[in-house]
């Protein structure tokens, strides 16, 4: 068998099934690629002892719960009154379950997937971009900051304008922290949903302003602070 195309399918049912230990999960990976030829499993428990680094009746212990739970089931081959072969079939609707995820791992990847996985990559770059900025540890995962960035993108907002956002505000709020005529801090106004909120179109201007009125030297806010973070890339 070629190892690189070396793969098991374990169907969800037998994967979050608590009566199922772990390694009698593996097994049964196991025992569904053996079966691909001959349609059961013909394998002795020395193999798969060895293979595990285990008794070989500890291997017999999880078949026999693999059946219990009815998930193989167990035929011995007789002669002369003496076992001459033990077979494992994978039970009927094991089968049907593995060959419908086969189907699915070989269905082409939809666009909806991929446009799913772009905006996901996006809102990641842009919220490291913003902890490693400003030294905070928001998530990407929260719905509120995912909204507003996913609104901002239809928009035809880029990442590099989300930069220059984070740039600007982290300059004005961050760096030299003052207090506000509310009592409150202005560094605490980094977050997310202030910078990205109904004000975000505003503070994509007023940085490509500024970026602006500081002269032909730099070509943008964002490239002039990136300068100084040659290690990291987003």
């Amino acid at each position: 068998m070629d190892k690189s195309t070396y793969y098991v399918i374990i169907p969800a049912d037998i994967r979050y099934d608590r009566n199922i230990k772990a390694n009698e999960k593996l097994l049964y990976g196991e025992l569904v690629l053996l079966s691909q030829e001959k349609g059961y499993c013909w394998a002795t428990n020395a193999y798969f002892a060895d293979l595990y680094g285990v008794s070989k009746t500890t291997v017999s212990h999880w078949l026999t719960n693999l059946e219990s739970w009815g998930y193989i089931k167990l035929e011995y081959i007789y002669k002369d009154k003496e076992v001459v072969e033990r077979r494992v079939y994978i039970c009927d609707q094991g089968i049907s379950k593995i060959q419908e995820q086969v189907k699915d791992l070989q269905q082409p990847v939809s666009d909806d997937y991929t446009k799913q996985k772009e905006f996901d990559e996006k809102v990641e770059a842009i919220i490291e971009y913003f902890n490693y900025t400003c030294g905070t540890n928001f998530k990407s995962n929260t719905s509120a900051t995912r909204k507003l960035i996913k609104k901002h993108l239809k928009e035809s907002f880029t990442l590099d304008d989300f930069k220059k956002v984070i740039d600007i505000k982290y300059e004005d709020w961050g760096k030299h922290p003052v207090k506000f005529s509310n009592g409150q801090m202005s560094n605490e106004y980094l977050r997310p949903t202030t910078l990205f909120g109904d004000k975000f179109e505003t503070y994509v201007y007023e940085a490509l302003a500024r970026a602006a009125s500081e002269g032909a030297g730099s070509n943008s806010y964002s490239s002039a602070i990136d300068s100084n973070r040659s290690g990291v890339s987003f």
